[in-house]
C-alpha cells in the first residue's frame, strides 16, 4: 500500500490543469528558486499519463518521486538527470502548494517510510496518548492521518510539528490549536488513523546515500566513433573517479533514453567495458547493447551506475 502525502496550501500562479512546455516550466521553476520556495510540485505529462512529485525546500529541489496513484503514493526517487529525459518533448501540467521548510524536510524522507500502522483504532484520549509515546520513543518521523478524511498531523524525530509558519502565504499549516483541534475531533468522534514513518536516524541514513548516488548520475550524448558515451560537459577523469569513490561495488550502468525504457548493461555480463580504469576519459559501450535502445549520434541520454546492493534494481 503506498502513503498519504499532505499537499499544503495550493497557490495560484499557475492554474490547475494549465499545460507548459519545457521551456515554460524551466522559468517556472528559477522563479520558485529565486522566491526561495518550500512546498511540492505536481507534474502530470497528460500524453503518457505519468505523474511526478517534486520537493523544494526553501528554493532548493530536495528530492524528486515517481508517483503512482490517487490518493495515496507510491513513490521512486528519480535522479534529475532521468527525469528530464523521461519527460523531454511532453507537455507538462503543473499544480503546486507552498509548505513549511521542515514539512518539506519530513516529506523528502517519505520514500524511507514503512506502515506502522491502518486503521488504528482511538477510542479513548489513553489510546492516543499511547500510540505517541512509541512514536516518540522510536524517535519517528513520519506522518499521521485520520481515516476516511485529510486531517494529518507530521511528525518530525518523534515530536509533532508545531508552530509552523508558510511565511510568504501568511497562513499556518501545523499550529498548537490546529494540532489540539486534530486531537480532540479525533478523540471524540472514536476515528481510526493510519501512521507512515521510520526512525529518523535510519531514515536521514537511507536520504543521504540515496542523495550521494543520485549525484553520481550524468547526462551524455552517444558519440559515434567506437559507441562511446561522451558527456554533455565532457567525461573527465575527476567524474569516473567519483563513481569509484562509493563504497558499494558498481556492477553496470542504467541508461535511460526518451521515450524508452531503462535498460541495465552490467559489467558482469561483459556488456560493459570500461578502458583503463583509473584513468579513463569515456567508457565503451558495445555497438550490440546500443542498438537494443535504436540510439543515434547525438542524442542524449541519462546514465547512472549500478550498485551491487541493489535489490531490485530500478
Amino acid at each position: 500500500m503506498g502513503i498519504w502525502i499532505p499537499k499544503g496550501i495550493p497557490v495560484t500562479t499557475v492554474s490547475e490543469g494549465e499545460e507548459i512546455d519545457f521551456q515554460e516550466y524551466q522559468f517556472f521553476m528559477s522563479n520558485l528558486e529565486e522566491k526561495g520556495f518550500s512546498g511540492q510540485i505536481i507534474i502530470q505529462l497528460p500524453e503518457i499519463d505519468q505523474k511526478y512529485l517534486l520537493l523544494m525546500r526553501m528554493g532548493t529541489l530536495t528530492i524528486i518521486y515517481e508517483v503512482i496513484g490517487e490518493e495515496e503514493y507510491d513513490l521512486t526517487p528519480v535522479p534529475l538527470p532521468v527525469f528530464a529525459i523521461k519527460t523531454s518533448g511532453y507537455t507538462f501540467r503543473v499544480i503546486y502548494y507552498a509548505l513549511s521548510p521542515e514539512i518539506v524536510e519530513v516529506l523528502s524522507l517519505a520514500f524511507t517510510f514503512k506502515e506502522q500502522n491502518r486503521n488504528y483504532p482511538v477510542t479513548s484520549q489513553g489510546d492516543y496518548r499511547k500510540i505517541i509515546e512509541n512514536l516518540y520513543q522510536k524517535r519517528i518521523t513520519g506522518i499521521i492521518k485520520k481515516t476516511n478524511a485529510d486531517d494529518s498531523i507530521i511528525l518530525f524525530q518523534g515530536s509533532v510539528l508545531t508552530d509552523v509558519l508558510v511565511d510568504d502565504y501568511m497562513d499556518v499549516r501545523c499550529s498548537l490549536p490546529k494540532i489540539r483541534q486534530f486531537e480532540e475531533e479525533l478523540i471524540n468522534s472514536r476515528s481510526f488513523i493510519n501512521i507512515w514513518g521510520e526512525e529518523h536516524i535510519k531514515a536521514q541514513e537511507m536520504f543521504d546515500k540515496l542523495e550521494s548516488r543520485m549525484s553520481k548520475v550524468r547526462l551524455m550524448t552517444i558519440k559515434a566513433e567506437g559507441s562511446f558515451l561522451d558527456q554533455t560537459w565532457k567525461v573527465s577523469q575527476e567524474v569516473l573517479a567519483d563513481w569509484q569513490s562509493i563504497p558499494a561495488e558498481i556492477v553496470g550502468l542504467r541508461i535511460t533514453a526518451v521515450g524508452r525504457p531503462p535498460m541495465n548493461v552490467l559489467m558482469k555480463s561483459s556488456m560493459i567495458r570500461p578502458k583503463n580504469m583509473g584513468s579513463i576519459d569515456l567508457i565503451g559501450i558495445p555497438k550490440s547493447s546500443l542498438r537494443k535502445l535504436s540510439l543515434s549520434e547525438g542524442e542524449e541520454i541519462a546514465v547512472e551506475p549500478i550498485y551491487s546492493d541493489e535489490v531490485p534494481p530500478r
